[in-house]
């Protein structure tokens, strides 16, 4: 190397020592700054947003052996993974970041004076948010995810309230319940109790789903946010009702306005939305696609609405909970009276494989019914499931099943997904819901070929009017052009009407059973009267527009129902002979004797037969 290349080299080797050094002397100079600030919750909380973000990408480590170096690259890994996943809800991310945060809070706040600084924890100084988060801390403790449960069943919060108008029923917690709460615990917070919640506070202002964070976490039916509360008033600030305070809890068929929560701000409301439809990517909610339905990192369904498809944001979430719910669990409840009735109905309609409508409003319970009558099936049989976004979850209760699930995506519609489930080898098959017209007519049309049975849930309000709607929505989907034919093949599938329903204080209980039986359509016309011609022709066009107008199809038998009053399930008509019949040719041998002795008792019948 010449001269001139040893000078140059020296110079660029002082100019790197003098960069690194200038780093260091920065670097240094800004954790002093942070040092010498007094603290305040806004300082704090960007004083742990800052060093989250230095964490990740924090290049040079101070080690003295190569242990602690691959040690150090580990838990950066770890921390860095834990920051980016804990945006989807997933718990033991969430508590990565959590301890992460608890960690640089207690770093800058070592003392409990220098926490209560941050915070003030006196009571009269707390407002009703943070009064819960600190109840549901130390429930947590005890209860875990039944945090929430437990509370709400201690102070009997779930009962019916006359706050609105003075008068008129709901349910709702209000603030003072909380404070009434957290003044009779008596809460006595240790230094690390604080420094827990503020860390649980500025996370779910970082990362977290904001004020609705805890309670979705918790085992409750479901949460949304956007439905209540005042839009075209948001920017008065004496609104007592503004748009940021509609957060509700779907709890035991309940919808209980959570009214001690405030989301703050419209934006604050927007990011909340935006970051629970974030779990495997679905797209962005845009004004052109002012809605999504997805699912969450724990199965939870979403649907999200934006303006100005709405009026406001809003997302709706329904929990799916892993534990195993059957009918039994469901239906034989203390106080309820023959409920061995319903339960053995839809156990020999689930194993004689009757295709069946499970119907009943929304919340009634009817998918969760569904769901957990596969605990009535031979697993001997396969058993094939289509959704437009999953809820079902068969496979989690069922794991030894022969079970495959479909669902609709963005790139793949339902009635695609339902052409694909016919070369999949099933023999039953559940539809999650029957809510769109080229999903009825494959339904039906899998109900005739291809499937030995098919279950399905619909929100027809009566038996009709699931045959009517499932009729008209096989002439929308081009199946049929002719609406007679339409509902006699509609008529020849569905057998069978479950409806579940649920009073408004949240009983949930099965309405009724109902059969469906076609009526036989090839009769003879009148025939004419050689002495009275003009009268027969009458006749006989009159009977040709009675049959291809007015004249059902189809009749319905109600089988037995439920009476609130008493709690009763009583029995009303026997299932027809056909019925039976295709019942028995479908049951083991061993039990067809059973079968018929059960029906016999229940509907009182002296004389009943096999096929």
């Amino acid at each position: 190397m010449n001269r001139d290349g040893v000078i140059i080299a020296v110079m660029l080797l002082i100019l790197i020592v003098a960069s690194v050094v200038r780093f260091i002397r920065v670097r240094r100079s800004d954790l002093a700054i942070y040092d010498k600030i007094e603290l305040d919750w806004e300082t704090l909380v960007e004083t742990v947003i800052a060093e989250c973000v230095e964490i990740t990408k924090e290049e040079t480590f101070e080690t003295s052996s190569d242990d602690e170096l691959d040690l150090a690259l580990s838990r950066r890994r770890k921390t860095t993974r834990a920051l980016k996943d804990c945006v989807f809800g997933i718990d033991s991310q969430k508590k990565v970041v959590i301890q992460l945060i608890y960690d640089i809070v207690a770093h800058n706040c070592k003392t409990l004076e220098e926490v209560l600084r941050v915070k003030d924890f006196s009571p009269e100084a707390l407002d009703s948010r943070t009064k819960f988060e600190i109840l549901m801390y130390f429930y947590q403790k005890d209860y875990g995810k039944d945090a929430f449960k437990q509370m709400v069943s201690e102070y009997d919060l779930d009962r019916v309230r006359y706050v609105i108008d003075g008068y008129k029923p709901s349910y709702m917690i209000t603030d003072e319940d909380i404070d009434m709460i957290y003044a009779e615990k008596e809460i006595d917070m240790a230094y690390a109790d604080m420094v827990m919640v503020i860390a649980i506070l500025i996370y779910q202002e970082f990362k977290g789903f904001g004020v609705i964070d805890t309670i979705r976490s918790m085992n409750v039916n479901g949460v949304n946010i956007g439905s209540s509360g005042t839009v075209l008033a948001m920017d008065d600030t004496n609104n007592e009702f503004p748009l940021t305070r509609s957060v509700w809890v779907y709890f035991n068929g309940k919808q209980m306005h959570m009214r001690f929560l405030d989301m703050g701000s419209e934006a604050e409301m927007m990011r909340i939305v935006q970051l629970v439809i974030r779990w495997n990517q679905p797209g962005s909610l845009h004004e052109k696609r002012g809605y999504i339905v997805n699912t969450m990192y724990d199965k939870s369904r979403v649907c999200a609405v934006r303006p100005t498809l709405s009026e406001s944001w809003a997302v709706y979430i329904r929990k799916f909970s892993p534990t195993k719910i059957t009918p039994t669990m469901i239906l034989n409840k203390e106080g309820i009276v023959n409920s061995q009735l319903p339960l053995n109905w839809t156990r020999y309609v689930i194993l004689c494989q009757v295709t069946t409508g499970f119907t009943g409003p929304q919340g009634s319970g009817k998918t969760t019914y569904m769901s957990g009558s596969i605990d009535f099936s031979d697993p001997r049989k396969t058993i094939r499931v289509l959704e437009m976004a999953p809820e079902l979850y068969f496979r989690e209760n069922f794991p030894e099943y022969n079970i495959l699930s479909l669902s609709e995506t963005e790139y793949i519609k339902m009635e695609t997904a339902q052409d694909i489930l016919k070369k999949c080898d099933g023999q039953i098959l559940f539809v999650g819901e029957v809510a769109s017209a080229p999903v009825a007519l494959r339904m039906v049309e899998g109900g005739q070929v291809g499937y030995e049975a098919v279950f399905f849930s619909h929100h027809g309000n009566t038996p009709d009017n699931m045959i009517y709607g499932l009729r008209n929505s096989c002439i929308q989907a081009g199946g049929f052009t002719d609406a007679l034919i339409a509902e006699q093949q509609v008529v020849q599938v569905v057998k069978n009407n479950i409806r579940l329903n649920y009073t408004i204080e949240g009983e949930r209980y099965l309405e009724y059973a109902v059969e469906i039986i076609p009526v036989p359509q090839a009769e003879d016309y009148p025939s004419l009267d050689r002495t009275d011609l003009e009268w027969s022709k009458a006749v006989a066009m009159r009977e040709f527009f009675y049959r291809t107008t007015d004249r059902k199809t189809f009749k319905t038998n109600k089988l037995f129902h439920y009476d609130l009053a008493t709690h009763t399930y009583i029995a009303d008509n026997p299932p027809s002979p056909d019925l039976v019949k295709l019942m028995l040719s479908r049951l083991p041998i061993s039990e067809q004797k059973v079968f018929l002795e059960w029906v016999a008792s229940n509907w009182h019948l002296t004389n009943i037969k096999g096929a």
